[in-house]
């Protein structure tokens, strides 16, 4: 018995002893007990017997929670929706505002702009935020009805963009990832398991989807070929995909994923599943038999409860192992910090422009104004 890492599909023709169809070629083994598919390049090195099984070669990724750029405050509402809410606040906004110009002035301390700031500006984030207002603003009967109607409206949205926000966290969201073509306009980056098998298919195969698949995602990647085990971290930590032989790389999923990462996963078909055959050295005497007694191994039931021992199925998701809830990570809410960081950044700019006012508004009146040279006099 001689054992090889890999098939070495790239070395056909080249009378190499290396990998299963080397050595099958040079006739250095009688028959070997790894299967490949029928490719007429390989009919002309082997004899082969009969199907003995089928390749579950996939793509396996988690899919991601959301594809809004994990923005989970814009969700709730569509762009349209957003608009119209702008739309409508910002004319009670206006409407505020010209109330307020056509009101006399009471407080004369107060200028028109720092009316319109804190009684038109600040009333108005407060009726979308659900928050109190000021005591000014509601001193006309006009403003108290448009403000109550604004409330009720307010109010109603937010009733619905809170219903969103938990039930984001309690059901699954769908996987609309489900084609090649979505997977490629996605951020997922992509690994494939390092088997010359897969080198094979990429060289040889002329879907547009495959090679695009290929030139976009897995040749620019530092991790484009990797090992099984190096290939399903990667799947784990989120974000990438991994295409491998899954009947054995489901059982390191079973064995290193959570429950939670499992309901996750997605798969996605690259290439069509082709039969496997076993293969021998060409023009063997042992062909007849082997092929006669492998279909009564197939007849018998062996080789099904060989594969079901062997080849591990999908695993599938259980959500009621526990109370599934969808965390809410840093990324999700990166947008309120970014929000908070500009307002504080505005807020800074804002304290040294009006510093810098003060001061050159305090020098200009210290400032003594000279009225001529010196001896000189008004004469009235």
């Amino acid at each position: 018995m001689f054992l090889t890492s890999d098939w070495r599909f790239d070395l056909i023709g080249q009378n190499s002893s290396h990998g299963v169809v080397g050595q099958v070629e040079t006739r250095l083994v009688d028959f070997s007990i790894t299967p490949f598919a029928i490719t007429p390049e390989r009919i002309a090195i082997c004899d082969f017997t009969i199907e003995v099984g089928h390749g579950t070669f996939y793509t396996v990724f988690r899919h991601p929670k959301s594809l809004n750029e994990n923005n989970i405050f814009l969700l709730p509402f569509e762009t349209s929706l957003w608009i119209a809410i702008c739309l409508t606040f910002g004319a009670a906004a206006l409407i505020i505002s010209i109330s307020i110009l056509c009101t006399p002035r009471t407080d004369r301390a107060r200028s028109f702009i720092d009316r319109l700031g804190e009684d038109s500006l600040l009333c108005t984030v407060g009726i979308v935020c659900q928050q109190g207002l000021h005591h000014r603003v509601t001193m006309l009967t006009s403003i108290k009805i448009l403000l109550l109607i604004a409330m009720v409206s307010s109010m109603l949205l937010v009733q619905f963009y809170s219903t969103f926000i938990v039930g984001y966290q309690l059901i699954m969201p769908p996987k609309t990832i489900n084609t090649l073509e979505k997977l490629m306009d996605s951020d997922i980056k992509m690994s494939v398991e390092n088997l010359s098998y897969q080198y094979d298919f990429f060289h040889r195969t002329k879907s547009p989807e495959a090679l695009r698949l290929y030139e976009t995602k897995i040749l620019p990647n530092k991790y484009g070929f990797v090992n099984l085990t190096f290939g399903m971290q990667l799947v784990k930590r989120g974000g990438y995909a991994f295409h491998c032989e899954t009947s054995y790389g489901n059982a390191l999923i079973i064995d290193t994923f959570t429950d939670r990462e499992i309901c996750e996963l997605q798969q996605l078909q690259l290439y069509p599943q082709r039969p496997v055959h076993l293969p021998m050295v060409k023009g063997s005497p042992l062909r007849e038999l082997f092929k006669v007694n492998l279909q009564l191994l197939k007849e018998r039931g062996l080789m099904a409860y060989h594969h079901s021992r062997s080849y591990i199925p999908r695993p599938k998701c259980n959500r009621q192992s526990n109370n599934h809830t969808e965390p809410i990570q840093l990324t999700d809410v990166k947008f309120a910090f970014l929000l908070l960081a500009a307002g504080m950044a505005a807020s800074v700019a804002a304290l040294l422009w009006e510093c810098g006012c003060v001061r050159l508004r305090h020098w200009w009146l210290q400032t003594p104004v000279t009225t001529g040279p010196e001896g000189f006099v008004w004469l009235n």
